[in-house]
């Protein structure tokens, strides 16, 4: 790793953390006005500006604790997308769709990122070092959008792994799993202060992350 200020790298993860989580929702809105539904473009949500998206724990204390406290996960999460259900085609197929598009992308960034890192230090005249301080954030970028993409697939409401999981529960059950979006944030804290998120990431979903990284990295 280059040598950086603690501060400085605080912060330039903060702030990766950020438009990765950015992104994300805005891949929700977008989706959503594609299939129909133009809540979140008419409230501003279709844009690469971070601010209509932060949620004051999840995309900003939440990530910036992690960070501090040296966690071996750094995740979070935006303001959640408005989706008025009426507007959609096919509501429990497109709901599920539009829950998806926010993970996809944070995958997607992670296959351009990497992409960005081969063109950087690939080919006959490489433009960057392999200790250029830019491949540090480029890697950082790889991981969050990995790791976020891994935690908001999570099936615990009202994460966008729940809304993918109730598309394939009968109608009954579906909407019983749905009212557990009251309480699913205190399930969230819960497992996070717990220390069980780390577990449940550990066992469920660091095989997708280790694959997917380095599928991502397996060219650099």
């Amino acid at each position: 790793m280059p040598e950086f200020d603690i501060s400085s790298v605080t912060i330039g993860k903060l702030v990766v953390a950020l438009f990765a989580i950015s992104l994300h929702e805005s891949g929700h809105a977008f989706v959503a006005h594609w299939l129909g539904d133009d809540t979140g473009r008419n409230r501003g949500r279709v844009t690469l500006n971070p601010l209509p998206h932060l949620h004051p724990i999840m995309s900003v204390l939440l990530p910036a604790f992690l960070i501090l406290t040296n966690s071996p996960y750094i995740f979070g999460a935006g303001r959640p997308v408005p989706v008025s259900v009426d507007k959609l085609k096919n509501p429990g197929r497109d709901f599920a769709l539009i829950a998806f598009a926010g993970p996809a992308v944070n995958l997607l960034l992670a296959l351009l990122i990497s992409l960005l890192w081969i063109f950087l230090i690939h080919g006959d005249q490489p433009i960057v070092g392999s200790g250029h301080p830019a491949l540090y954030w480029l890697r950082f970028g790889v991981m969050i959008n990995i790791l976020l993409a891994c935690f908001n697939l999570i099936p615990i409401p009202p994460l966008d792994g729940s809304r993918l999981l109730a598309f394939f529960l009968p109608g009954p059950v579906r909407r019983a799993f749905y009212s557990l979006d009251a309480v699913g944030f205190v399930i969230l804290v819960a497992l996070l202060l717990t220390g069980m998120m780390n577990s449940i990431l550990m066992v469920t979903y660091s095989p997708l992350f280790n694959w997917w990284y380095d599928f991502c990295l397996s060219w650099i």
